[in-house]
């Protein structure tokens, strides 16, 4: 910790930085890092909502008269 509070003295050209300043900047990228990965899952989570629903129209619209059940179906295409 003693390292990275002398680098960032030194990138900022002498100007004493306190713990707590460096440990709310921590804390900063932390949370933009979970937040990023939040919103990647999200839109993960949505697409796969979507695709289910269009697959579910699908076996519902086909007259094939198939007896596969759709929980198998999505445990598939989460596979892939």
């Amino acid at each position: 910790m003693e390292k990275f509070i002398y680098f960032s003295e030194k990138r900022l050209s002498g100007f004493p930085i306190s713990s707590s300043v460096v440990f709310l900047a921590v804390i900063t990228r932390l949370a933009r890092f979970f937040l990023f990965f939040q919103i990647l899952f999200n839109f993960f989570k949505t697409r796969f909502i979507k695709l289910s629903i269009e697959l579910q129209r699908s076996v519902n619209s086909s007259n094939i008269g198939l007896n596969v059940s759709f929980d198998l179906m999505l445990l598939e295409v989460a596979i892939y």
